[in-house]
């Protein structure tokens, strides 16, 4: 059984977040070995960084590397010390026990500042076994590869729970922008059926970034889909539904967590919105009965989910008839931020003369313009935040019928 083949059984013992996951079994030389024969040991294999040495006790202390053989071969040194290995041994070597999680090691590693940190590093089954070796470049790769499959198994849970209430076939034309600047976020909308003829449609936005921010969305979406299942939420006036929101944030979360919100409720019986702004972004809407270029604007009036004060008395929301249809645009303030590549945000004049242009489009080729508007924007400049937004069409009620 040759070297490759103990490693793939060694790693089969561990678990993939462990340092003997990807620990590689390597035959020790002794220190009477000659250079030929580690030259033919590095030969064999491109990737080995360092050959493990072992005592006249057969306990490994100490490693050769690529580098130290290759400067040795045909050397004067090489040739004086007669091949051999002694002179060219690296005894400052970091020991470590292949069940240390790999992040653990590389945070202490990085602590400790040591000279050898970006070498190859000796791996003990225990205090006394070895195992094998492993580069800190290893480590680091195979840390960033964990991330990874975790960010995206996070993503996918985010997704899941966000879209499992979200009501798929509304009666009016509802399309989705996301442009995520991570793997997960807290930005997100939900689109949720409360009645027969009523639905919501919810904008958050949660402070922080990353995983921190998604743990939160996924509360809040966790909250609303129980409401849903458990059919609470369709006896539940606006104002209640925010104040349980509120106060979930309040008390579920650490503080300084805070969510913008922003909320409208759309009856299509009394053929009327109910809005709610907490913090959000600008609300736009546009009543059909109204000018082409004319949008009512609905901005914040009202301090985000999750900040402290009496919350029952702090919800007010407007009220807007669309006997003749309307449409609502409404987005994370990841829209407005969003800088080219001179550093210049976009900001809501950008976003008003936008509407003023496309706002009158269907739903589905605004939000595809829209798109197109923020590549354009962006250019080669990095996406800092989330942009995401949505374009409500709802019918007037003739046409509904």
């Amino acid at each position: 059984m040759d070297d490759r083949q103990v490693t793939d059984i060694l790693h089969k013992e561990y678990a993939l977040t462990q340092v003997g996951a990807i620990a590689q079994f390597v035959s020790p030389l002794s220190t009477y070995s000659g250079l030929d024969e580690a030259r033919e040991v590095f030969a064999e294999d491109e990737d080995l960084a360092a050959i493990p040495i072992e005592n006249d006790d057969g306990r490994v202390f100490a490693v050769v590397t690529r580098d130290q053989i290759m400067a040795q071969s045909g050397s004067l040194l090489g040739a004086l010390t007669h091949g051999s290995l002694q002179k060219c041994l690296s005894t400052e070597v970091i020991r470590i026990q292949a069940r240390e999680n790999v992040d653990r090691i590389i945070e202490d590693l990085f602590v400790k500042q040591d000279k050898t940190v970006s070498g190859t590093l000796l791996v003990y089954k225990n205090s006394r076994d070895f195992l094998g070796v492993v580069s800190f470049q290893n480590l680091v790769r195979h840390s960033a590869q964990l991330r990874a499959r975790a960010l995206d198994r996070a993503r996918q849970i985010q997704e899941f729970l966000i879209t499992s209430g979200t009501y798929p076939d509304p009666p009016f034309a509802a399309e989705l922008l996301i442009r995520m600047a991570h793997e997960v976020g807290g930005d997100f909308f939900q689109l949720l059926k409360l009645s027969e003829s009523g639905y919501l449609c919810a904008g958050f936005d949660v402070s922080g970034k990353n995983i921190s921010a998604s743990l939160s969305t996924s509360i809040i979406a966790s909250c609303l889909a129980t409401l849903q299942h458990t059919k609470r939420l369709s006896a539940m006036s606006p104002a209640q539904i925010a104040g349980i929101l509120h106060t979930l944030v309040d008390k579920m979360t650490p503080v300084g967590v805070f969510v913008a919100a922003g909320m409208v409720f759309i009856d299509l019986e009394r053929r009327e919105l109910i809005i709610g702004n907490m913090g959000f972004s600008t609300i736009y809407i546009h009543q059909y009965s109204a000018d082409a270029a004319k949008w009512k604007r609905v901005p914040s009036k009202m301090a985000p989910l999750g900040i402290p004060g009496d919350a029952g008395s702090e919800f007010r929301f407007a009220r807007v008839g669309i006997d003749e249809g309307a449409s609502v645009f409404m987005f994370s303030d990841g829209l407005t931020d969003i800088r080219n590549e001179d550093g210049v945000m976009y900001e809501d004049e950008r976003i008003e003369a936008f509407l003023a242009e496309h706002g009158t489009k269907p739903a589905r080729e605004f939000v595809e313009l829209l798109e197109q508007e923020v590549v354009r924007f962006i250019g080669k400049a990095p996406q800092a935040d989330d942009v995401t937004a949505i374009m409500l069409n709802i019918p007037a009620a003739s046409a509904a019928e």
